[in-house]
């Protein structure tokens, strides 16, 4: 059976599943109809990819990629179908993952275990099994390690915030091999995903029955394995989408998520479809801007503006979602950090070079020394609370350089390195504008 026909099967069949749905959708014209999908010329696929092992059962995966990848990479999606916990295959999703594909995106669409399978957490071992597969393996096909993200719709879309969210749950990650890589993703586009489960449980649509089913109303159960359980200010950032109309999963789920990213901190955008089905992402209407909204939106957090693999230079250290709250004093402080840095290398200029370069470093140490002090008195000085902290990026543009000619491209080289982090561990995401050595928040 060619894809295009098994994608107009399957998503007929999933919309056969919500009779009511279907009636609805005739007496208001909701789109033309499922999408009729064919594999875009830009990309190619490898099918049927052993990701995890539980025994004799082997779970797989097909691996959508860009034909022309660049030597740094691509960011590397998850696509996780919908389908209740209960039904479905990896080639549901297959349209998705392929037209991220063509937008310069690597994308997976997994298969994992149902509930007639396996209970939970069982799903959502699957999919963290997923992550590190890419994050290990992904480097053979042109993924980019660091760059990891997640897609989902309706159950898919649960599992996909849970992703987002669950990454210090040792609990949730399971056995299904590279034990030891990590499984958090770094960007997450979820379709009218469920949140709470608790506080969807008794809701009037059709899927407040789903979480009696599930777990039996035990309430420490629908915790667990609810990513409001888990959300807070390191959470992936978030593009969440749902119909005003969904008749299956309750719309205030997605505006429950929403109101605790923004307590939290968490990089979110919110995308209202005023006029769909529950499945509108699967119809001919909706699916075009679905996957251009998700695309971009990927592309944004990863920071390659929608080019395959490149990422924007003043970006310091590997991409990270642009959602950090860092404090104003912090930023001070690090941007302080960076000009005392180059204090150094002008001081030795002024030392050491020929008298011609001389007058290049004379203006430029009074203001860097005034920055400098001026860090000192900053109230925020965790992230440099070490003496230690202040001399990698010095050292690095004092011996790098030749002359002050050379300062930016060794400011960046300088402040991407590792020495240069944050007090838990990861490099800080804002820019610095290099002409100017200011913040730019």
């Amino acid at each position: 059976m060619s894809s295009k026909a098994l994608f107009l099967l399957t998503a007929v069949l999933a919309a056969g599943s919500l009779p009511g749905q279907t009636k609805q959708a005739r007496k208001s014209g909701w789109g033309s109809g499922p999408v009729v999908f064919t594999m875009p010329e830009n990309v190619e696929v490898v099918r049927d990819i052993v990701y995890a092992s539980y025994g004799e059962r082997k779970l797989k995966l097909d691996l959508y990629l860009p034909k022309q990848r660049p030597g740094k990479g691509v960011p590397g999606i998850i696509g996780i179908r919908g389908g209740g916990w209960q039904r479905g295959d990896k080639e549901f999703f297959a349209p998705m993952c392929a037209t991220l594909a063509s937008h310069g995106l690597a994308a997976a669409s997994i298969e994992y275990r149902v509930m007639k399978e396996a209970k939970f957490p069982a799903c959502v071992n699957d999919c963290k099994a997923a992550v590190r597969w890419m994050r290990a393996e992904g480097k053979k096909y042109g993924i980019r390690p660091d760059a990891i993200g997640a897609t989902g719709e309706s159950a898919g879309g649960h599992l996909a915030v849970l992703l987002g969210t669950s990454y210090k749950a040792a609990d949730l990650e399971g056995d299904g091999g590279h034990a030891g890589v990590s499984s958090r993703v770094q960007a997450v586009v979820a379709f009218a995903p469920v949140f709470d489960f608790r506080t969807m449980a008794g809701a009037k649509e059709k899927g407040g029955e789903v979480p009696q089913k599930l777990f039996a109303s035990n309430a420490d159960e629908m915790k667990l394995y609810s990513p409001a359980a888990y959300i807070d200010a390191d959470s992936a950032p978030m593009l969440i989408a749902q119909s005003k109309l969904d008749d299956v999963v309750p719309f205030q789920q997605s505006q429950q998520l929403l109101e605790a990213a923004k307590k939290a901190g968490v990089r979110t955008e919110f995308w209202m479809v005023t006029d769909g089905p529950h499945w509108f992402v699967n119809l001919q209407k909706w699916f075009p801007e679905s996957l251009d909204r998700s695309a971009k939106f990927f592309h944004s957090v990863f920071g390659d503006n929608g080019q395959q693999g490149k990422r924007d230079r003043r970006i310091f250290g590997p991409s990270m979602p642009k959602n950090r709250l860092i404090s104003r004093e912090y930023l001070t402080t690090r941007a302080c950090a960076f000009q005392a840095g180059r204090a150094v290398l002008f001081v030795r200029n002024a030392l050491f070079l020929p008298a011609r370069f001389r007058y290049k470093a004379v203006p430029e140490v009074l203001p860097m020394a005034r920055c400098f002090f001026r860090s000192i008195n900053t109230p925020t000085l965790r992230p440099f609370s070490s003496v230690t902290n202040w001399i990698p990026p010095m050292a690095l543009l004092s011996l790098r350089s030749r002359n002050a000619y050379h300062s930016r491209s060794i400011a960046a080289f300088s402040a991407s390195s590792t020495s240069c982090r944050r007090s838990d561990g990861r490099v800080p995401a804002f820019r610095v504008n290099l002409a100017r050595s200011s913040v730019v928040t």
